[in-house]
């Protein structure tokens, strides 16, 4: 976030309702590339079963790892 206000000059406040339309948007329309999607795997742990990692959203993954440069440039772009 550190480099998201160096980049804007300004306080980007909650974050949340942004990552959530950014991860809306890639997964939903092809918007911009902000989150790698993991789409192998689980989150089991021995003794406890876990979830499947999916396209896009998941419960094991959330929306993914994010790529910092492209969250800051998505984050500066107007809406």
């Amino acid at each position: 976030m550190a480099l998201a206000v160096q980049h804007t000059g300004q306080r980007q406040g909650n974050l949340c309702p942004a990552l959530y339309r950014l991860g809306s948007a890639q997964y939903g329309s092809g918007g911009a590339k902000v989150f790698h999607d993991i789409v192998q795997g689980r989150s089991d742990v021995p003794g406890t079963p876990g979830y499947a990692c999916g396209p896009g959203y998941d419960l094991a993954t959330g929306l993914g790892s994010l790529d910092a440069k492209a969250l800051v440039n998505a984050l500066a772009a107007p809406r």
